[in-house]
């Protein structure tokens, strides 16, 4: 396979599972790394080393999954890559139904959503916001135990020795 071949997989396989920057990006680096460590050997041989241009692209479409994690997740990727029907050696099948591109859609098929993997900073977030709800509450209900104590066992206190009073007179 050469340089072209192998750069071309990876752009297509990688097209529509990450953002247009990231492809990009590591675009530039498998080039440069082919380029450089073939200047000492061989491109071909490099890129031998290197594999499966597939797998490496689903590496990088995991790795980027992973770290962006719970707002980033594409619709194209529901299909674990190992089931029941395939294993690593048979990853063909894998790449015809989810790498080739959507053309209806140019072959971008992102959703957003909140998943239930939560960062550290989040589950701080929602602790502080639990404690704070629950300072609040025991906050106004205290008050309103204030006010019952202050105002309303007076007020019914009042109310009984007048209920007294009147059957007393009757």
């Amino acid at each position: 396979m050469s340089k072209n071949e192998f750069l071309e997989l990876l752009r297509a396989a990688l097209s529509g599972e990450i953002p247009d920057l990231e492809i990009e990006s590591n675009m530039k680096y498998y080039e440069d790394y082919i380029r450089t460590e073939g200047s000492k050997t061989s491109e071909e041989e490099v890129i031998n080393q290197l594999g499966d241009p597939r797998l490496i692209a689903k590496t990088i479409i995991d790795t980027y999954q992973l770290s962006h994690e719970p707002m980033f997740h594409n619709a194209n990727r529901r299909k674990s890559f190992y089931n029941a029907d395939s294993s690593y050696n048979n990853y063909e099948e894998y790449n015809d139904t989810n790498y080739n591109k959507n053309k209806d859609s140019g072959g971008r098929n992102f959703s957003f959503h909140v998943g239930t993997t939560l960062t550290w900073i989040q589950k701080a977030l929602i602790i502080s916001i639990i404690v704070l709800l629950i300072i609040v509450l025991i906050f106004v209900g205290g008050v309103l135990l204030n006010i019952l104590f202050t105002v309303a066992v007076p007020l019914l206190f009042i109310y009984i020795v007048y209920k007294i009073i009147k059957e007393a007179l009757k």
